[in-house]
């Protein structure tokens, strides 16, 4: 998002993976060394991975105002991880083997299985850990439009303004949008 959201989707994209991977490596070699292999904590390897890329490459490479969304999915024997940052969308679709239907009023031979979730700021835990942060959220009156987390920001001559408005309220870059 922002004027400049493919650089941070770019750096994202160029750093996120390569962490996960060496994260991952350290903790096996560590499970290993320890006979502890199936005591990896992996949802917070995925959250450590994600916080450093955002503070150490993601915040500095990036213009001002500009952010991205990212959805991680690893498989680790037969479990399935998903971490996801922002307001993209992963699903897990089981197919039962029929033939593809290409009209509505036939049943589907597709089922959703998992959906991730999506970090937006109208959601119950969202809306209380920014409101927790002095950030308020802005609810729609109109139905399908979408809540904003509005970032009030200051000017230089001190005046306050609210001039940032996310639709989502997590995401990767944007350092002037993260409410402190």
């Amino acid at each position: 998002h922002g004027a400049n959201g493919h650089v941070s989707a770019a750096a994202v994209l160029g750093d996120l993976p390569r962490r996960i991977l060496s994260l991952l490596e350290h903790a096996a070699h560590d499970a290993v060394h320890h006979n502890e292999i199936n005591r990896w904590n992996v949802p917070q390897l995925l959250t450590r991975a994600f916080l450093e890329c955002d503070e150490q490459v993601v915040v500095k490479a990036t213009p001002p105002g500009s952010g991205t969304t990212a959805i991680v999915a690893l498989k680790i024997g037969t479990t399935l991880y998903v971490a996801s940052v922002g307001d993209s969308t992963a699903m897990v679709v089981e197919w039962n083997g029929g033939a593809i239907q290409q009209h509505e009023q036939q049943q589907s031979n597709f089922r959703i299985v998992a959906e991730s979730i999506k970090h937006k700021p109208h959601l119950p835990e969202e809306r209380k850990r920014i409101e927790a942060k002095n950030g308020h959220v802005m609810i729609p009156r109109r139905a399908g439009d979408s809540s904003r987390v509005i970032i009030p920001s200051t000017s230089s001559d001190g005046d306050t303004t609210s001039d940032m408005a996310l639709a989502m309220s997590r995401c990767l870059g944007d350092k002037e949008g993260k409410i402190p």
